[in-house]
């Protein structure tokens, strides 16, 4: 049985292709609900992140010893943004997330904090991006925003 790879791998491999087209061939061939949600994270205006800027203090895993991935935490996301469980004590919502964090491999980790501080943290993988390679994921942007 072949090992699903991380988000981080798939956005790694991504970056690296010189070509847009490229980059966004490999996107839609990797699709997933995680990407999708990673993509919103970031450049959604409609996601709003309930945590601090930043990577919190925490203990990272071993790559060595977990293939703990972000898909299998995807149902938990929820409770770190508006609307998911805004009766959740902040104390609580923020402990929750570094168990989170601590469970990932550490570039899963790192991705994830990106996201949560809304952008993507490897090189070509913009809002304008993903837009073009998943249309229906993301809404326009104002014509302000220079895009």
């Amino acid at each position: 049985m072949s090992r699903i790879k991380r988000i981080s791998e798939v956005f790694e491999e991504t970056s690296k292709f010189k070509l847009k087209k490229d980059r966004i061939s490999h996107l839609q061939a990797n699709q997933s609900v995680l990407m999708k949600y990673m993509a919103q994270g970031a450049y959604h205006p409609g996601v709003v992140w309930l945590l601090p800027k930043g990577v919190p203090p925490h203990k990272s895993a071993n790559p060595l010893e977990t293939e703990m991935g972000l898909h299998q935490e995807l149902q938990r996301l929820y409770l770190f943004c508006k609307g998911g469980n805004d009766s959740l004590k902040q104390y609580d919502r923020e402990k929750l997330f570094i168990n989170v964090l601590e469970k990932l491999h550490p570039a899963d980790a790192e991705l994830l904090c990106a996201v949560k501080d809304k952008r993507i943290n490897y090189p070509f993988l913009t809002y304008a991006l993903f837009k073009e390679a998943f249309p229906d994921w993301l809404p326009d942007k104002e014509k302000e925003d220079g895009e």
